[in-house]
């Protein structure tokens, strides 16, 4: 059984080569560091645009709460995500805490009606605290 770790991501100067253990040895994408990191671990998200992010895998290894990978602002960076969509069939056990999803209409202004977030073929993920501006969906197929 791993034992949970704190990781780190960084849009702009990470790698996902790196070990992800230290904001100079971030991870570069969301989706790398959700399957490598281990059950329980939270992700620190540094400043960047994080862009689209889909997750998609249809085995996860993790069963509930407490196998959850938590991703959250790295110090007081403000990480931004234009769209989340999460899918295979899994458990996913994702928390997503304090981060920003926006999607820009390329004006500068947010999309109204866009979809910003989506979970479809799978379960147990939470947004606490997050900026969201735009729809959410859900389909538990």
């Amino acid at each position: 059984m791993a034992t949970a770790a704190t990781y780190y991501v960084d849009a702009v100067n990470g790698n996902d080569a790196n070990d992800g253990l230290s904001i100079e040895e971030a991870w570069k994408t969301i989706v790398y560091a959700e399957a490598h990191a281990d059950n329980g671990s939270t992700v620190y998200v540094a400043d960047g645009n994080y862009g689209n992010v889909t997750i998609d895998r249809a085995d996860t290894g993790r069963t509930g709460w407490d196998d959850a990978v938590t991703f959250t602002p790295y110090a007081d960076a403000s990480p931004l995500f234009t769209n989340l969509n999460i899918a295979g069939n899994a458990n996913h056990c994702l928390i997503f805490d304090g981060l920003s999803f926006l999607y820009p209409d390329g004006t500068g202004l947010v999309a109204a009606g866009k979809t910003v977030a989506n979970v479809s073929h799978g379960g147990y993920v939470k947004l606490t605290g997050c900026e969201i501006k735009g729809r959410l969906g859900y389909d538990r197929h």
